[in-house]
Formats: structure tokens, C-alpha cells, sequence
């Protein structure tokens, strides 16, 4: 399986501009628009709609992004209880997606996927990796301008 890169750390937070402000105070963040998408993911053979709402921060000099995601009640986008936030994933550019898929699939460790109309997995997936310890996010590298163009816009700290 080939990755073009490790690129960003996933964390889901109860509200987005809160932890956005935060992290954004602290750790000298700026911060593209949120984006909301409602996207079909499976999940165990189940199909549903998700409505997210996240945003990336502007990359750091070594080009680690830090994407936030609002949680959703009743879905694996959830704070763990009893916590402000919680660490979800860590993300991976695939540039030969169908491969990394196929790749991590064999091993029985996807979580769930984004899917299009035709069923088709597409544009990301959440592994289980370590034993179920780590989450993993495959994000096809088709995608990979889009979205530096939309954090690029972010305003500079």
C-alpha cells in the first residue's frame, strides 16, 4: 500500500467555534471556513446520511493540519464521556485509493466509509489499525487540492 503522506490529526470537540477559538489562542491556529456536507456512509453494511460540520486548520511548516469535527450524537463522531475532546484519527493522503482500501480491507479493519450513489466507496474511510487502538483515515490524494485551496484562504496568524 503506498501513502503520500500523513497530513492531519482528527479531533471531534461538543462545538466547533469553541474549540476553533481555543486551539486557535493557544496554538497560534487560523482556520478555513467550516464547511457542512451530508454525506452517505456505511457502517457495517448500514446506510445513513450524516450531516458534518469541520474545518483544518492552516497547515503547520512540516504541512500537519489539525481538522476539527462537531460531534454527532449517536454516530462514531463523539466525545468520548466525561470529555471536552477527543482524539478520533490520523489522516493519510491514499494516492492510489482503491489499493490502500483494498489493502486494509483484508485485514476486516474498516469502520465506515463515505459512498456514492452507486454504493462505491469514495473519498475516505476510517480503519482500525493496532488492534483497534488507532483509527485510521484514508483520504483519496484526488482531493488533496481542493483542499489546499480552501484552507490557503484561511486568514494568517
Amino acid at each position: 500500500m503506498t501513502f503520500v503522506s500523513g497530513y492531519h490529526v482528527g479531533i471531534v470537540v461538543p462545538k466547533l467555534d469553541d474549540a476553533a477559538a481555543e486551539l486557535g489562542e493557544l496554538l497560534g491556529l487560523s482556520w478555513a471556513t467550516p464547511r457542512r456536507a451530508t454525506l452517505r456512509v456505511e457502517q457495517g453494511g448500514d446506510l445513513s446520511d450524516v450531516d458534518l460540520l469541520y474545518t483544518y486548520s492552516r497547515p503547520s511548516r512540516d504541512g500537519l493540519m489539525v481538522e476539527l469535527i462537531e460531534e454527532i450524537p449517536g454516530t462514531l463522531w463523539t466525545t468520548e464521556p466525561g470529555r471536552s475532546a477527543t482524539l478520533h484519527h490520523i489522516g493519510f493522503w491514499a494516492d492510489q485509493f482503491p489499493l490502500a482500501l483494498s489493502s486494509l480491507d483484508a485485514g476486516g479493519k474498516r469502520e465506515v466509509s463515505h459512498v456514492n450513489s452507486a454504493g462505491e466507496t469514495r473519498v475516505f474511510s476510517y480503519h482500525h489499525v493496532l488492534g483497534g487502538a488507532l483509527r485510521v483515515e484514508l483520504v483519496d490524494s484526488d482531493l488533496r487540492a481542493d483542499v489546499a485551496r480552501w484552507v490557503d484562504r484561511a486568514p494568517k496568524r
